[in-house]
């Protein structure tokens, strides 16, 4: 588990060797793991199950500054660098299959939580409400 304390460490194998953190991996043949996304980062769009971090990940080959929330009714694009929305947009439908209706894209600012990741709670409250 998480150590919250320098005693935590001494601790035994109180988890049994599985850790349940949410992520999403893979071992290549040589035991390297990879993160590659987390459970609570799919939604299902036109009835298919869809990684939000796929997307993310796939649009960034092509996109630096972007961000990818949605929920079952829609996918939510968060542009941070005044890219052109078509182009958004086409990328996720001739890659993703998704209907462009049901791709919704908003320029905003960048916003980070304390620990310096990105605060997608905040996206969601503005955006997926």
């Amino acid at each position: 588990g998480y150590a919250e304390c320098s005693n935590d460490l001494s601790l035994s194998d109180i988890n049994k060797g599985i850790l349940h953190t949410g992520d999403l991996g893979y071992l290549d043949d040589d035991g390297y793991l990879y993160i590659i996304g987390r459970k609570k980062r799919f939604i299902k769009v036109d009835g298919k199950s869809i990684s939000l971090d796929s997307i993310e990940n796939k649009l960034k080959s092509f996109f630096e500054d972007i961000i990818v929330i949605g929920k079952d009714e829609y996918l939510v694009i968060i542009n941070l660098n005044n890219y052109d929305e078509i182009s958004l947009i086409n990328i996720i439908n001739s890659k993703f299959k998704i209907r462009k209706n049901i791709i919704k894209v908003f320029k905003d600012s960048l916003f980070l939580m304390s620990s310096g990741k990105i605060n997608l709670k905040y996206y969601a409250e503005k955006y997926l409400c």
